[in-house]
């Protein structure tokens, strides 16, 4: 299916998130089963040592999970706005997103040497070495809240520079802020981490931790995939569409010479290409194999 246009990088990228994410909630039901959320003592052996081996794969996989949901975004974002500075910052972003899950999932996958104790070393019975976990926790929450915040920034930003009506800018800058959940479950992870932590018993004190990260990554999906949704809607209630396509938002002769002056943001694609792409699907049969570009509206005076 088709809604708005072809698929890019940020599509598949957010499918291999998703998929990622999806996994990741599997590892949470095997960690409940093997006692997760009880008390160390009141779980057999076997179960604790099954605990520590699905909880690790658990973090592995929301490092890369989360990474890749974080790019996702800024590859659609690339397919909008064009100004250097904003590309500039966005692949910049990319990068840093993807040392970022690499980084930490190379961490977590080799916490401990030998690689065994990751699941035996609450046993004491093991000689060998393991990262402060709480330490590689607190930081990775702090990257992720810093990098939230300018993925969040950069698009309504771009946004405030647009011609458009003051209701639309609100309502697509508001869209876009909606990345902002991800850094209040951010927060709130550090918060429920450094408040229910219990050491020695982290099949209990985990369990908060291991709740929101889950959360996360499929709060991450769901940010990623939110600007197609207005599409998704129309296709599905087409008088959303007939309402949204008398709709003009192109600058007017009054303010030709303000946009010429003051506006430095260019974009290719509407943020709002759902409505432009169904009318354009209307003249040419209902089939659309691209998004429709826009351009600088200096350019059109």
């Amino acid at each position: 299916m088709k809604l708005g246009g072809g698929w890019g990088m940020d599509d598949y990228t957010i499918i291999v998130a998703w998929v990622f994410a999806t996994v990741g909630w599997v590892m949470n039901i095997f960690c409940i089963k093997n006692g997760f959320g009880k008390n160390i003592w009141d779980i057999p052996f076997d179960h604790i040592i099954k605990f520590y081996k699905y909880f690790n794969a658990f973090a592995t996989i929301y490092k890369v999970q989360i990474s890749l949901a974080k790019i996702s975004v800024c590859l659609f974002l690339l397919r909008i706005f064009q100004s250097k500075a904003f590309r500039y910052i966005a692949y910049t972003l990319i990068g840093i997103n993807a040392a970022v899950g690499f980084t930490w999932a190379f961490v977590d996958s080799l916490r401990c040497l030998p690689v065994h104790l990751t699941w035996l070393g609450w046993m004491d019975k093991y000689e060998g070495q393991c990262i402060d976990f709480d330490t590689a926790v607190l930081i990775h929450c702090l990257v992720n809240i810093i990098i939230d915040s300018v993925i969040v920034v950069m698009p309504v930003y771009e946004v405030s520079k647009l011609q458009l009506p003051l209701q639309k800018k609100i309502s697509v800058g508001l869209m876009f802020m909606m990345g902002s959940v991800l850094t209040i479950i951010a927060i709130i992870r550090v918060a429920v981490f450094q408040r229910d932590k219990i050491a020695g018993n982290e099949t209990a004190g985990l369990q908060p931790l291991m709740h929101w990260s889950a959360i996360e990554c499929l709060i991450a999906v769901m940010c990623a995939c939110l600007p197609a949704s207005r599409t998704l809607f129309i296709h599905f209630f087409p008088n959303l569409r007939q309402s949204s396509s008398r709709r003009q938002y192109y600058a007017t002769p009054s303010n030709t010479a303000f946009s010429k002056g003051r506006s430095n943001s260019k974009i290719v694609k509407s943020v709002s290409y759902s409505v432009d792409c169904a009318h354009q699907a209307e003249q040419h049969g209902g089939s659309m194999n691209s998004f429709v570009p826009l351009v600088e509206q200096d350019r059109k005076c």
